[in-house]
């Protein structure tokens, strides 16, 4: 079995009118990835990419706890759990 590791994918930037979060993308996740905050609970899943090639944004539902605390999440890092070895 591989090992997991948590790779930074992006910082929440703002919360929209429709409760869903927008991120700065470091690197771009697969669509309904789901996303993690930095002690590891789940705050939501991707739900598009948006911008351009070298500047892209995320858009993420969040989930859980988080439906009615998205302001909360705004200036966080995001994280995505993949397997060592994995690529985008």
């Amino acid at each position: 079995m591989k090992a997991k590791e948590a790779k930074k994918i992006g910082k929440i930037i703002f919360k929209t009118l429709t409760n869903h979060l927008v991120a700065e993308a470091y690197e771009t996740p697969r669509i309904y990835e789901l996303v993690y905050n930095r002690s590891g609970e789940e705050i939501g899943m991707v739900i598009d990419v948006l911008g351009n090639v070298n500047n892209p944004f995320l858009t993420i539902k969040p989930s859980g706890k988080y439906k009615d605390k998205a302001n909360k999440l705004v200036g966080e890092d995001v994280f995505a759990i993949r397997f060592k070895g994995e690529s985008k």
